[in-house]
């Protein structure tokens, strides 16, 4: 299931640079409740929101969407590198948020200089995340 939620018009966030374009965030996230948590924090942050369980998913969503930035997992169930290489394929240099409750997960130790945020996290560690990997901050 893909669902698409729009922001509400009371304030923007944008891409630097990129002038009135809304961000959109494909989040990648197997459990259903944690997407649906993280889906909620970033649709009270005024972003675009498309949400995917798993890599099949996520490209059939990238397919028929403009995405700013991946926030993915990294964690035994979900490959969070292989969905941030598939996309990077399709748009170099893509911003990626990745996000696990499993750091001692070997796929971890090869995340060097990206972006990792541990779970749990509120919704303005979140948003300080995202501003972070859109600003070029790999720790934020």
């Amino acid at each position: 299931m893909t669902i698409r939620i729009r922001r509400r018009p009371r304030r923007s966030r944008t891409l630097p640079g990129a002038g009135e374009h809304a961000l959109t965030i494909l989040v990648v996230v197997l459990d259903e409740d944690v997407r649906a948590l993280i889906r909620e924090m970033l649709k009270r942050s005024d972003w675009d929101v498309l949400v995917a369980a798993h890599a099949a998913e996520a490209m059939d969503v990238a397919s028929s969407a403009e995405i700013d930035l991946l926030l993915t997992e990294v964690a035994p169930s979900v490959d969070g590198r292989f969905i941030a290489d598939l996309l990077r394929v399709r748009t170099p240099g893509l911003p990626v948020l990745y996000i696990t409750g499993w750091f001692d997960h070997p796929d971890f130790a090869q995340l060097k200089g990206e972006t990792v945020m541990r779970e749990p996290f509120s919704r303005d560690e979140l948003t300080r995340a995202i501003d972070a990997v859109l600003h070029g901050d790999p720790t934020p």
